[in-house]
């Protein structure tokens, strides 16, 4: 899904919906425009202008569910030193 998100991107925006281009037209495209747009996007996000990219916001929703497992669900065994969860979406098992 990624690889056809950076086709669109690559064929709609950067070389203008236009159809077979030289290799040479292509490479200049990519060392021209598409590093230095992807370098620029980049340093947006760090600077928090874009929000976090896609690994951040996964460990978000991570944390924001972890916060919300009540602590009685949570056991340790101190014998192995593993801490055991009660299932969230099938609380029986």
């Amino acid at each position: 899904m990624l690889v056809e998100a950076w086709h669109h991107l690559l064929k709609g925006n950067f070389m203008q919906g236009k159809r077979n281009w030289c290799l040479d037209h292509l490479i200049y495209i990519l060392v021209d425009q598409a590093i230095p747009y992807f370098i620029q996007r980049h340093h947006q996000q760090e600077a928090g202008f874009e929000g976090p990219n896609l690994e951040v916001q996964q460990w978000l929703k991570i944390e924001e569910c972890a916060l919300s497992i009540p602590l009685a669900h949570i056991t340790q065994d101190t014998d192995q030193g593993v801490f055991f969860v009660q299932s969230q979406s099938e609380p029986q098992v």
